[in-house]
């Protein structure tokens, strides 16, 4: 690749970038629950029978917006900070979620840690 085709090349993943962001900034901030891969989650049963309170993790950074969870077409906006009764599985459905960020975080820790030895070796 030539010098003015990368200049190109950057130039339009800069416009890009600064489209996002103007894209980003127009919409409202809204926290989503977002399953990876439907095949790696247990059925969600339709029928709502039993019911549970929950309580979400309110704070004035990360966890300040009320938490959006859509299942099998039916939709909740939950309030955090605030009990709340919702439907079991849509409860389970919530702690699956975090325990699954818990782990992803926990993931990014040791992988930093893994670069951070291997750069302090080669030094």
């Amino acid at each position: 690749m030539t010098n003015k085709e990368l200049e190109a090349k950057v130039r339009e993943l800069e416009e890009e970038n600064e489209r996002l962001k103007s894209a980003a900034a127009a919409e409202p901030v809204v926290q989503r629950v977002v399953l990876p891969d439907p095949s790696m989650t247990p059925m969600i049963p339709y029928v709502e029978t039993e019911f549970v309170k929950i309580k979400l993790f309110k704070d004035d950074y990360r966890y300040k917006n009320d938490l959006y969870v859509g299942i099998n077409g039916k939709n909740w906006w939950i309030k955090r900070g605030k009990e709340v009764t919702l439907p079991k599985y849509v409860a389970d459905f919530i702690e699956q979620t975090m325990q699954e960020e818990t782990r992803i975080w926990e993931r990014v820790d040791q992988e930093e840690k893994d670069f951070s030895d291997l750069t302090n070796k080669q030094v």
